[in-house]
């Protein structure tokens, strides 16, 4: 059973790598299709590549984005022709999401560069049994959780904050 200390510990590395994601998140790189692209781009073409035909809800929920954010993300990237907005006859309000060329050629190369870190991963780590990995799943799911509690009450006390200055 782990104790508040335990989970502090694990607490500062996990907030080490957030930090480096951060540092990361700042550097576009070429993905075979002779642009640069963020971090938060490729992986939304990433998301639209894995769930091809999705709404925007989906993707941005995928993400774990605001819809709003998605919406901007996917406007640029389809005009910059990586993603392709569709409307279907049967739900003209809904837009849905597929790749255009680039934007698979763009995805393919981005999950080769996904493969080479999680084979760099496990060089690091080596041998993970289930069981550990269960463990770690389960850690990361109850940090996830708990951090959307937290967004839910800062975005109520900003709320709050915002009623209490009109």
């Amino acid at each position: 059973m782990a104790d508040i200390s335990t989970i502090s510990d694990l607490f500062k590395i996990w907030m080490r790598i957030v930090n480096k994601l951060d540092i990361l998140e700042s550097i576009p790189a070429d993905y075979g299709v002779g642009v640069l692209l963020h971090p938060s781009e490729i992986h939304l073409i990433q998301a639209i590549g894995d769930n091809a035909g999705s709404n925007l809800s989906t993707i941005a929920t995928i993400l774990g984005i605001t819809r709003g954010a998605a919406s901007q993300k996917v406007t640029q990237l389809a005009h910059r022709g990586f993603i392709r907005k569709t409307r279907r006859e049967s739900n003209e309000k809904e837009v849905f999401l597929d790749l255009t060329d680039a934007g698979r050629r763009a995805y393919e190369h981005h999950e080769e560069k996904h493969s080479d870190v999680y084979r760099r991963i496990i060089e690091h780590c080596g041998a993970v049994t289930q069981p550990e990995i269960d463990g770690i799943r389960r850690f990361l799911s109850s940090m996830e959780l708990v951090f959307d509690e937290r967004i839910t009450e800062k975005m109520k006390g900003k709320k709050l904050t915002a009623q209490d200055n009109s």
